[in-house]
């Protein structure tokens, strides 16, 4: 049979950070489950999994380099909203056209 899963993705930007958002209504993640979910192997499933279980961990690890946080809210049986935030970079003029200028050389 077709499963149809619908995924949102929002942005919002200010003058400080960009968010980024990644939803589901899908079957969502349980409290217990919700601390552990950044480590390295963990899965939310049992049974028949794809992955390694670091996809997560890894994104985590570059988030928190870049200066960002990342982190998810979640129901039962609602889904899951997975988030990043980043700060918010500006250059000024003449840095932008200064990495546009090199990368053409």
């Amino acid at each position: 049979f077709l499963q149809v899963i619908v995924i949102r993705i929002a942005v919002e930007v200010d003058e400080q950070t960009v968010r980024i958002c990644v939803a589901d209504e899908g079957k969502g993640i349980s409290a217990e489950m919700l601390s552990e979910i950044f480590e390295p192997f963990f899965r939310a499933t049992e049974g028949r999994v794809h992955g390694t279980g670091l996809g997560l961990t890894i994104s985590k690890e570059i988030v928190t380099l870049h200066g960002g946080k990342i982190w998810v809210e979640s129901v039962l049986e609602q889904g899951s909203q997975f988030y990043v935030q980043l700060p918010r970079v500006h250059h000024t003029s003449s840095e932008t056209e200064s990495r546009h200028t090199s990368s053409r050389q």
